[in-house]
């Protein structure tokens, strides 16, 4: 089990109507033993969703764009520690600034720098949390016998992990040391990123697009003896819950037909289709679809897998030819 330690805390609120800074750290130390242990549990099970979470529609990874505050902010604190607070202020006007104009709800910045036993390196985690009323029930006693129920009434309960956390970002990424950033943004609202200074990554659809184009083509230049492995390679694809560079690099060496693969090369390849960060979910994979429509008025679309097996374009000069591959028991019939 992970044993985190939150080292410094400061929480802030954001609004897109201006900065609301608060005016002062949070000193863990002042609290009494017991509460001591009570918040650093109450962090512990935020960083444990963080740390736990799989990539998805919603959880990603990113990498700085070169400009972004947020790193200067992190790269400062590991030698200077003493200027959290300060940063942490930074860090909050930039949020209020990153979403002027934008339907962000208002919250709570809660920004934590802590370690992690076993490794070395330092954590800046930030949170935007929507505190609410909540209402929990608690147990009396009347001496011995008399049992009875009582509300406790919290105006502005912070919530569980999960529970209206819409927005996270850690760094560096606890997982994937590849990459600067894991966050997971709910809303997927492009002011988060600006905030962050990363670079959004492109929709699983357009993701899926770009390697399903791209991996004929560069098997075509560089291993033409390898093309009529591209089908079952892109087939072996949905094995895995999430689809990456590193299984489809994996794929591709498992075929043993793409002799002298040159693995850098390859990943440049994706990083100039602008899919080096590749994550496609399984269940987008299975569901896509390839389409085409032609002037003429007539679509043929299908599962991706299925037109790419049995769907072949042919080029005949100033026209192509669609040849469909099918069993005989195929039905017609007349559709409005």
């Amino acid at each position: 089990m992970i044993a985190y330690q939150v080292k410094q805390v400061a929480l802030h609120p954001v609004s897109k109507s201006g900065p609301q800074p608060a005016t002062q750290a949070i000193s863990l130390s002042g609290f009494a033993a017991d509460d001591q242990k009570a918040i650093q549990d109450f962090f512990a099970s935020h960083l444990k969703h963080i740390w736990d979470a799989g990539e998805a529609r919603t959880v990603s990874s990113a990498q700085f764009d070169g400009k972004s505050d947020i790193q200067k902010y992190y790269d400062d604190l590991n030698p200077h520690p003493a200027n959290f607070f300060a940063h942490s202020c930074g860090m909050a006007d930039l949020l209020n600034k990153a979403s002027k104009g934008t339907n962000a709800s208002d919250g709570v910045l809660m920004v934590l720098w802590l370690t992690v036993d076993g490794d070395e390196r330092n954590f800046l985690t930030l949170m935007k949390m929507e505190p609410a009323r909540a209402d929990r029930i608690a147990l009396t006693s009347k001496g011995k016998q008399l049992l009875s129920l009582a509300v406790r009434h919290i105006d502005a309960a912070l919530p569980e992990p999960g529970d209206k956390v819409l927005k996270w970002a850690i760094t560096p990424h606890p997982n994937r040391p590849s990459y600067n950033v894991k966050f997971r943004d709910e809303e997927l609202a492009l002011y988060f990123m600006k905030f962050l200074g990363c670079a959004p990554r492109l929709s699983e659809r357009k993701q899926i697009e770009k390697i399903v184009e791209m991996l004929p083509k560069y098997t075509l230049q560089y291993h033409p003896s390898a093309t009529s492995a591209v089908p079952a390679v892109l087939d072996e694809l949905d094995e895995a819950l999430l689809i990456t560079p590193d299984l489809v690099i994996n794929k591709l060496k498992q075929t043993k037909k793409y002799r002298n693969f040159d693995e850098k090369k390859f990943r440049d390849q994706l990083a100039q289709e602008q899919i080096g960060d590749l994550a496609v979910s399984v269940n987008a994979w299975k569901a896509t679809k390839i389409q085409y429509r032609l002037p003429s008025g007539i679509v043929i679309k299908g599962p991706r897998s299925v037109m790419e097996n049995q769907v072949e374009v042919i080029d005949r000069g100033d026209e192509v030819e669609f040849q469909i591959r099918s069993p005989k028991n195929f039905e017609k019939s007349y559709v409005s």
